[in-house]
């Protein structure tokens, strides 16, 4: 009992620093978007997400998984930690170098004006921070310095604060906004380097051929977070193809903050990866380790999300002001979701702990598919409002997906383990 209940304060520690810290971030960004709307209005807003949205979407193409498939690379060859790092590093620059080139030949071909260029350049070199210093937070992570993380985000939080705080109080432009924000993300990166270098981490021989195993151990991972980022991002991208920019920069206002949860939900699934990769020798703990957040989710969450979707509209209106009057409705609309995201993000990183490639795989590709279908046909008939409902409905098909996969791979293993465990798992799986 005792030592159950270490791993369930260790796990929420870690839990609170990573996810504190990431939600404090969240918040900034979120805070930013309330001064973006206030003060150059909806069409700005608009440009801005869309952005956003191109630059996120072509990120996890190129990330191709390695933030989330380095956790268990280096649980499982911790012996030489230096060199898979160093292999995961090199690896991340050479995408990403290849991805600026191909977005940059695609604006010159697009013939983009000067403030689509300015914007889409820090948005994206902003984006490809992040995700070169979540790659960072993801070695912290598999080495248990988890607890670090916090603190670092939360000095990237005051940075970002101070600059919202003067971009609102001066009346700057947006430019100035967007560089806070990369001056913010180069310090978190720096600060989490400086915490590995410590620790004894070290670069070591570039090898290509274990870039390129790495790269192809990577790409099922790669695949299904790139589905998710796009499935994600094209409710904006299908809007802006068929409304105005107005219309997107009213839709982003409230999409801004799901988004924020799937970013949180992905962090939250990657702490609960190092567990299930821990347990999946186990089939009963691992299944039970599963359900018991499932209870608490489907309970704590359901409850959570009903909560808001009362206090959405007056908040909304509160934040934006009355010209985004319509994005309070999408706003309580998309909020029945949440709960959704956080058990599809508990399943995913089941199924990557147990290496079940075509289960993950499969669920987001026959997802995607339908959720691409139902936003492009929703936003066609009843615009934003339409494909806030296209949210919450590809999460629930998501998450019954996952759920039944889960049973039938539950009651396999059960099959192939010692008879002294089929008790158990068959009551760990009943929820």
């Amino acid at each position: 009992m005792l030592i159950a209940n270490s791993k369930v304060k260790r796990t929420a520690l870690n839990l609170v620093s990573v996810i504190g810290g990431e939600t404090l971030l969240r918040a900034a960004n979120f805070l930013a978007v309330v001064v973006i709307a206030r003060l150059y209005g909806a069409g700005v807003l608009g440009l801005y997400a869309t952005a956003l949205a191109y630059a996120t979407v072509a990120v996890m193409i190129a990330e191709n998984g390695l933030q989330i498939s380095s956790i268990t690379e280096i649980k499982r060859t911790s012996a030489d930690i230096h060199g898979l790092v160093s292999q995961l590093w090199t690896l991340r620059i050479f995408l990403f170098t290849v991805m600026s080139a191909v977005l940059a030949l695609i604006g010159w071909f697009s013939q983009w004006p000067k403030e689509v260029w300015i914007i889409g350049i820090l948005v994206t070199v902003r984006v490809l921070l992040y995700s070169y210093s979540q790659l960072q937070f993801a070695v912290l992570k598999s080495i248990d310095r988890m607890r670090v993380i916090g603190p670092i985000q939360t000095l990237n939080f005051f940075i970002l604060t101070l600059g919202i705080a003067a971009t609102y109080h001066y009346s700057w432009n947006i430019k100035l906004l967007l560089w806070s924000f990369i001056i913010a993300q180069v310090t978190e990166i720096l600060l989490s380097f400086r915490v590995l270098w410590r620790w004894g981490l070290r670069p070591s021989k570039f090898v290509m051929r274990e870039c390129w195993n790495l790269f192809k151990r990577s790409t099922p991972i790669g695949m299904t977070y790139v589905m998710a980022g796009i499935t994600m991002r094209t409710d904006v991208i299908v809007l802006s193809a068929l409304g105005s920019r107005s219309d997107v920069g009213h839709f982003a206002a409230a999409h801004m903050g799901v988004v924020l949860f799937y970013s949180l939900s992905w962090l939250f699934g990657s702490v609960l990866l190092t567990d299930f990769t821990r347990l999946a020798s186990n089939p009963a703990e691992f299944d039970g380790y599963a359900n018991r957040w499932t209870k608490l989710l489907l309970s704590v969450g359901g409850v959570g999300a009903l909560a808001l979707y009362f206090i959405a509209p007056p908040a909304v209106l509160f934040l934006y002001g009355e010209e985004f009057a319509i994005t309070s409705r999408l706003a309580s609309i998309m909020i029945l979701a949440l709960p959704l995201i956080l058990l599809n993000a508990v399943y995913l990183s089941r199924a990557i702990a147990i290496g079940a490639k075509r289960v993950y795989l499969g669920t987001y590709l026959g997802t995607s598919i339908v959720a691409i279908t139902l936003d492009v046909l929703l936003a066609r008939a009843y615009g934003g409002v339409g494909i806030a409902f296209a949210i919450v409905a590809r999460e629930l098909l998501m998450f019954l997906i996952f759920r039944t996969q889960a049973s039938v791979s539950s009651r396999r293993r059960i099959l192939i383990t010692e008879p002294s465990y089929t008790s158990q798992v068959e009551e760990a799986i009943d929820i």
